[in-house]
């Protein structure tokens, strides 16, 4: 099969750009053909909350042909994707304010290559933060689509996506493995400047940091922690979104300044395994999700979840021993959450291997194409 995919790749840094990366390899080596098509430009700077879009050069890009803002690229896009001849356009949602780019070009490759079946994967039903003209958007770019594969039940579920699409497919955000193999503990607690093992439990919160994912819940629990077998640090790795002051005060409200580390900045995939391998215990405090990268590289590195029963998360955790549920918002129930996981036997090899397989790229590809 003929596959294109119309959406972020390298050097664009973030899960998005990873996802496809990893889900055009696991297509191809099921034996696909498979064409990536990037864009050229994905936010205007202004628009981007972060200190860069990028990972790498920009002159790596490949097939970086989309313009966000420039209608004359959404047609050379679509003249570029017809000549390759797709029987499948996969076309990822995750921001709406991309979508009058992607729906233009969705709309002018479908009249170029009538038979060509057009997938939306969507990570989400609508944006996480508020914005008012989502919900137009998302409607148009629906109903352009043929049938939609979502990594949730909660998205599949959203009134959007069930009353625009008549076929849609709910699969899983599979667990990454292109990250480099864990850092000892006790070695990656010496690089951070962390408690040495065994005196200490620490907890990762990784990730960029925005709002709905609940870091001032995390803080607020923190100082519940205290009465522990053990202190207990948190340790924060990512890029802030937001104004970081108001965590600052959280800080200092709680009197949790010496129990916190706060690694401020994208993280890259070379340092990824450091931060994941100091941790005792991966903390998801989420107020709404519908699903996790930050979840998927836990998995990967075997170690053990605290999460928000929130949208698509509670699917990762049912059957095993790899992570601890509770009510979103609350930090007592969080605190609890974390006190219960931490006194579970350490996770059994054959557990983890087992979740790693089920949640695996193979069996991602696989299950989206079986009927396609």
């Amino acid at each position: 099969m003929r596959i294109a995919v119309l959406s972020v790749f390298s050097p664009y840094r973030g899960g998005i750009a990873q996802f496809n990366q990893s889900m055009c390899a696991a297509f191809e080596s099921e034996g696909h053909e498979v064409l990536k098509v990037n864009f050229s430009r994905q936010y205007p700077q202004l628009l981007f909350p972060g200190k860069s879009q990028f990972e790498g050069s920009e002159k790596a890009m490949e097939n970086a042909l989309l313009d966000s803002i420039n209608p004359l690229s959404w047609n050379r896009t679509a003249r570029f994707i017809s000549n390759f001849e797709p029987d499948l356009l996969v076309v990822p949602f995750w921001q709406p304010l991309l979508l009058p780019a992607l729906t233009a070009t969705i709309k002018s490759t479908k009249a170029q290559i009538p038979k060509m079946r057009v997938i939306g994967l969507l990570h989400n039903a609508t944006s996480h933060e508020s914005q008012f003209f989502a919900a137009y958007l998302i409607r148009k770019y629906l109903r352009n689509l043929d049938s939609a594969w979502t990594l949730s039940a909660a998205v599949a579920a959203h009134p959007l996506v069930v009353g625009n699409l008549k076929r849609v497919q709910k699969l899983f955000h599979p667990v990454y493995t292109h990250f480099p193999a864990l850092q000892d503990k006790a070695e990656a607690r010496l690089k951070l400047n962390l408690p040495a093992t065994g005196t200490a439990h620490v907890l990762l919160f990784f990730g960029l940091i925005r709002g709905y994912k609940g870091l001032d819940v995390l803080m607020q629990a923190m100082p519940m922690l205290r009465e522990m077998d053990k202190p207990v640090h948190l340790l924060i790795a990512g890029e802030c979104y937001e104004d970081w002051s108001k965590y600052e005060r959280l800080i200092r409200d709680a009197k949790i300044h010496d129990e916190t580390h706060v690694h401020s900045g994208f993280i890259e995939n070379a340092d990824v395994p450091m931060f994941f391998g100091a941790a005792d215990l991966v903390c998801l405090p989420y107020r709404s999700a519908s699903q996790s990268g930050v979840t998927a590289i836990a998995i990967q590195y075997g170690k053990p979840v605290v999460a928000s029963a929130v949208g698509g998360l509670t699917e990762y955790f049912e059957g095993n021993s790899l992570g601890t549920l509770c009510e979103p918002n609350d930090p007592h129930a969080l605190a609890k959450a974390v006190r219960k996981q931490l006194a579970q036997p350490r996770l059994a090899v054959k557990e983890v291997e087992s979740v790693q397989q089920r949640f695996s790229w193979q069996s991602f590809a696989r299950a989206a194409l079986k009927n396609e």
